[in-house]
C-alpha cells in the first residue's frame, strides 16, 4: 500500500530543488522557468523559502522514505496558493499526487 510522509524542508534539500527547478520536463509542467536564472539566485530563493513564515513547505517522501517531491502552501492577504511537485520523475503518474492532496487537506481542515 502506498503511503507518504511530510517533513519540513532543511538546507540539505537544496540538491533536490536545484534538480527540480532546472529539469526541462518538470519545468514544462509548471508556470515558471527557473532554468534561466543563475544557481546563486535559485539558492537565494531556496533560502528565502526556508525562512518565510508566511508559507509552509514540506518534502514528500514515499513509504520507503525516498524523496519524491515537495508540497507548499503560502497564505497571503486572506488567500492561499498551494502547489505540489512530484520532482522524482519515477513517481509521476503513480497516484502520489492524490495521496499528497488528501493528506494536506485532512491536516488543513
Amino acid at each position: 500500500m502506498k503511503n507518504i510522509y511530510l517533513r519540513k524542508i532543511k538546507k540539505g534539500d537544496w540538491k533536490y530543488f536545484k534538480n527540480w527547478w532546472t529539469d526541462e520536463y518538470l519545468i514544462s509542467l509548471t508556470s515558471g522557468d527557473f532554468s534561466k536564472h543563475p544557481e546563486e539566485k535559485l539558492y537565494g530563493w531556496f533560502l528565502n523559502m526556508l525562512k518565510n513564515d508566511g508559507s509552509k513547505n514540506f518534502i514528500v517522501e514515499n513509504e520507503e522514505r525516498t524523496v519524491i517531491g515537495h508540497v507548499g502552501l503560502e497564505i497571503k492577504n486572506k488567500t492561499a496558493e498551494y502547489n505540489v511537485v512530484i520532482g522524482n520523475k519515477k513517481f509521476i503518474g503513480k497516484g502520489y499526487g492524490s495521496l499528497i492532496n488528501k493528506k494536506v487537506l485532512s491536516k488543513a481542515f
